[in-house]
């Protein structure tokens, strides 16, 4: 059985919304896109930095950030997935912020 983090999605947990441990993908990676550091994230949810990309990286393929984020998924899609080897989490650059996308529009 592999230690790598999950997005699950339970009608018994969240009414059947993505989390990961039971923590909300969407309120990860809102905090991410706010402008929080992703250690920052980590700390605040006692989480990884691969748990909080997986986070973002869900949000922005299929979730809340899909129109923002979704260069930044696409491109570290592969690297999340395993898929390079070998497998660098700190390969892997963090999502921009609304700041530095330029956003000044809310989602």
């Amino acid at each position: 059985m592999s230690n790598d983090p999950v997005i699950e999605i339970s009608p018994r947990v969240r009414f059947g919304h993505p989390h990961l441990r039971g923590i909300p993908t969407d309120a990860v990676a809102g905090m991410v896109w706010a402008g929080e550091a992703v250690e920052t994230v980590c700390d605040e949810y006692d989480m990884t930095r691969h748990e909080v990309l997986l986070c973002c990286w869900w949000e922005g393929s299929q979730g809340e950030y899909r129109r923002q984020w979704k260069t930044w998924a696409t491109e570290a899609q592969p690297m999340l997935g395993g898929w390079v080897k070998p497998f660098d989490l700190a390969a892997i650059p963090d999502p921009p912020s609304r700041a530095e996308m330029g956003e000044t529009a809310r989602r």
